[in-house]
């Protein structure tokens, strides 16, 4: 479901029935779990390892908890959180949502609760395989060569009379095709002439 190497999930130890649960449920998910102590410890691991998933504690005053979230997001910015936080703690879940988290849960979570989450976040941050050799849409072609003019999604989006969501969708889809992650990318592969699907700029 997740692809083929095995899921990293990094958990913070609060208390015997939390860690407990959490490890269970990792286990059982066939994912591989490793506990930290405290936020230092966290970052450290952070940055010496993958991590695929980050599942935080925000006990009250959720403070600790929410330290983790900022100083995780500015390690991996596209690293997904869940955030543990106390019963009816309705500031804390604002606060973790606004900061970055995918999903808050009351601690302890009941296992199939997060089982659900954890399977719905890997989801949703699963890479997608490149849709190589496929043929560009004509707008795609439009928004192709004028994003290797240096135009932003903004000027992209006014010249086409577009919306700036809608030029990111094209400007997404373009780049699976081609199978590259950024402009530098792109703009090496039509030098070498290993366009997919015969791009030839302003043909279209």
């Amino acid at each position: 479901m997740f692809g083929l190497q095995k899921k990293r999930i990094l958990y913070g130890g609060d208390g015997a029935a939390n860690d407990h649960c959490i490890a269970a449920v990792i286990a059982e998910a066939g994912f591989e779990g490793r506990r930290f102590e405290g936020v230092r410890d966290c970052l450290r691991a952070l940055k010496s390892q993958r991590c695929d998933l980050l599942i935080a504690n925000a006990a009250r005053p959720a403070v600790e908890g929410m330290t983790l979230l900022v100083k995780a997001g500015a390690l991996h910015a596209d690293l997904p959180v869940i955030m543990l936080v106390e019963r009816n703690d309705v500031a804390t879940t604002v606060a973790a949502m606004k900061a970055g988290a995918c999903d808050c849960l009351e601690r302890p979570p009941a296992p199939m609760q997060l089982r659900a989450a954890i399977d719905r976040v890997l989801q949703a941050y699963e890479p997608q395989e490149p849709l190589l050799n496929a043929p560009l849409s004509p707008t795609e072609r439009r928004v192709l060569d004028l994003v290797l003019r240096g135009f932003t999604n903004r000027d992209i989006a006014a010249l086409l009379k577009r919306s700036r969501r809608t030029i990111e969708v094209h400007r997404r889809h373009l780049m699976r095709k081609a199978g590259v992650k950024n402009v530098v990318q792109l703009a090496h592969k039509l030098a070498s002439n290993r366009w997919p699907g015969k791009y030839e700029p302003g043909a279209h």
